[in-house]
């Protein structure tokens, strides 16, 4: 089981302040962040529940998640 926090203002506190920004100003990544924190919810609650590692779906929401993040983080990049 993961005790991470994955959320982007912890991982990134440096970009709190944008994060918020894009949050309220721009729907495409609202929608992206809505869509990263169900998706670490969900991974959160199978790793709270022993799900096996190697359980593809599992395998394959991890997977999306990170993608994600990487997109968001580069949206925060952009100025």
């Amino acid at each position: 089981m993961s005790d991470s926090n994955h959320a982007l203002t912890h991982d990134f506190p440096e970009f709190y302040n944008r994060i918020r920004s894009l949050h309220i100003e721009d729907s495409g990544f609202r929608q992206q962040n809505e869509r990263y924190h169900a998706l670490d919810r969900q991974i959160n609650a199978l790793e709270a529940r022993g799900v096996p590692i190697n359980d593809q779906t599992f395998v394959d929401m991890k997977m999306e998640r990170a993608t994600l993040k990487d997109a968001l983080y580069q949206r925060l990049l952009q100025r």
